[in-house]
């Protein structure tokens, strides 16, 4: 007579340090490319479009490194899925919280690298023409939005150890200070000066502050990973 054993809960193992010593070595690699070719560009006197290696542009849609910030958030929002199964599996009542954030950060990196947004940009022509800070229309819809999913999420992160819940916020404020508040102030120079070296740096400073960001928001999950779900190594039950 054979005798079935279940099936024991599979092991996921993490590297919290190793993982985030290779994240931000890749990117700060990423970032100082980006910044020295438009440096050197506006050393020659040339706009961005016309500096070679354009695949290392911090603001373009086809590069390297936007294909590196579609990764991240493709990462952080993996990390968000695995621990809201692991949070389920031990009954936690913020589960869902982090499937919701995980669901979110992969359509961000699918809209990251398939530049969605530029799509639904289209739907803003309605919008009145802006000047300064809101020269581009998009923001005037942003703002409400990143209120309103902030406040949202205020009861999930007051369930949240409060160190992983800081850890959240301030991966948000810096996420959301470069996608809102440098690229506001881009308008502005946008609408005083056009596409000047100006606008090209803070556009870069905007895309910097967004790995940034994102790489902060792993780095939350994964601490809160090693210091409530079992460490760098914890099961999830397959059935």
């Amino acid at each position: 007579m054979t005798t079935h054993t279940a099936s024991s809960p599979a092991a996921v193992r993490f590297s919290p340090k190793a993982i985030l010593r290779i994240l931000w070595i890749v990117t700060s690699i990423v970032l100082t490319l980006g910044f020295l070719r438009e440096i050197i560009g506006a050393l020659q006197g040339l706009q961005t479009s016309q500096i070679t290696f354009f695949y290392l542009a911090l603001n373009s849609e086809v590069s390297l490194p936007t294909w590196w910030s579609s990764l991240l958030l493709a990462t952080a929002g993996i990390l968000m899925i695995i621990c809201s199964y692991a949070e389920r599996a031990g009954a936690h009542r913020t589960w869902l919280g982090w499937r919701v954030l995980g669901i979110g950060f992969l359509y961000a990196s699918l809209d990251e690298a398939a530049a969605l947004h530029e799509w639904f940009g289209e739907g803003f022509k309605w919008l009145p023409d802006s000047t300064g800070a809101l020269n581009f229309r998009w923001v005037v819809v942003g703002i409400p939005i990143v209120i309103a999913v902030g406040l949202l999420f205020l009861p999930f992160l007051f369930r949240l150890p409060r160190r992983t819940a800081m850890r959240l916020v301030v991966a948000g404020a810096v996420f959301v200070g470069g996608a809102l508040g440098v690229e506001m102030i881009s308008a502005m120079v946008d609408f005083a000066e056009g596409r000047s070296f100006t606008y090209q740096l803070l556009m870069a400073c905007e895309e910097a502050m967004e790995m940034i960001g994102v790489i902060l928001g792993i780095r939350a999950v994964l601490l809160h990973i090693d210091a409530t779900l079992g460490g760098p190594a914890f099961r999830i039950a397959t059935t």
